[in-house]
């Protein structure tokens, strides 16, 4: 697999219990953007976590749209992210375990048209030493279960009930009786019980080679 162009930044798993996730969704966006545009190494007089920028940058790079309509943040919403950010809190700090209680996310100098942000910590959140392991479960899902192993786990129940229903219609059919129907049905039950071939012809429910009489007399007797 190529590598991806460009580097990558460490974000913490804290994040999302950080202060800032709670922020309107712009904070997090400038948040990210400070991050993956910081140096990563000393460059051109700028030191590890440092980047230079401006508002105009940061309103352009952190627009976005709404269908073909370009969306810019004002001014004023940039100059209030940058001033949380440089705000000495620690509940604004990115891990958001307490440690760095009175610290601040950045700092700021300005320059000629421009400011140097300088990321707090940076070499410390962006060590992946600093780190606890990932071996460890999210979320709760602590049992490691994966589909297959769900489906199979569900799978039991589901042949338990289709052998339910199989002894369900076996029931059905001892209860039924075989019955088959024929044009006349008085006369094939009780020609059953007399024992006597009958032939199911419609309009014709007299055996053959019976006459009339002996057919009425067997069918009173059968009656009694």
């Amino acid at each position: 697999m190529p590598l991806i162009e460009g580097g990558y930044i460490i974000l913490s798993r804290k994040l999302i219990e950080s202060e800032i996730w709670k922020k309107p969704p712009l904070y997090l966006k400038i948040w990210i953007y400070i991050l993956t545009t910081a140096q990563h190494k000393q460059y051109k007089g700028l030191k590890r976590g440092q980047l230079t920028t401006s508002i105009p940058e940061i309103i352009e790079a952190c627009s976005w749209y709404s269908g073909y309509r370009k969306i810019k943040p004002t001014k004023d919403q940039i100059y209030q992210i940058i001033e949380w950010l440089r705000k000495p809190c620690g509940s604004n700090d990115e891990s958001n375990d307490g440690s760095n209680t009175g610290a601040t996310m950045i700092t700021t100098t300005r320059a000629t048209q421009s400011m140097v942000i300088n990321v707090v910590n940076y070499s410390v959140y962006q060590d992946s030493k600093n780190y606890g392991s990932n071996d460890g479960s999210n979320d709760g899902h602590a049992t490691g279960a994966t589909t297959d192993t769900l489906r199979e786990q569900r799978q039991p129940n589901n042949i338990n009930k289709n052998v339910k229903n199989d002894k369900k219609k076996e029931k059905k059919k001892e209860l039924v009786p075989d019955r088959h129907p024929s044009p006349s049905g008085e006369v094939a039950s009780m020609g059953g019980n007399l024992g006597i071939e009958l032939e199911c012809t419609i309009g014709n429910p007299i055996p053959k080679g019976m006459s009339v009489e002996e057919y009425e007399r067997r069918k009173a007797e059968a009656r009694l």
